[in-house]
């Protein structure tokens, strides 16, 4: 699976956080702690990442997703995560969807 490219607005001490990834359906799997999650298609797409969100708990976070039937209808959907401090989310991960644009952030549920 891809790992994504760090941006210059992570800092060189973030971008050595944890990271890793699951298979959607074997989202149990996830660690319990904060992060940002892409979720990503291997449908060879030019922009595999169709999604990102932040969460305090991605194991909790996955034990239900408000997306999930979206998801379901990706090719091989899989959740690539990192780990970060929960003061840094809603920073990372408004500048992750800013910086990727995936296609189903922001629209209608």
């Amino acid at each position: 699976m891809p790992i994504l490219e760090v941006p210059k607005w992570v800092s060189v001490a973030e971008s050595q956080h944890l990271s890793g990834w699951e298979w959607l359906f074997d989202r149990k799997n996830l660690p319990d702690r904060p992060g940002i999650y892409f979720v990503c298609s291997d449908d060879k797409s030019e922009n595999p990442i169709k999604y990102i969100g932040q969460t305090q708990s991605l194991k909790k976070r996955w034990s239900y997703h408000h997306r999930m039937n979206d998801f379901k209808n990706l090719t091989k959907p899989y959740i690539y995560y990192s780990e970060y401090p929960l003061g840094r989310l809603d920073f990372l991960e408004k500048k992750y969807i800013e910086y990727i644009q995936p296609e189903l952030n922001g629209l209608p549920l």
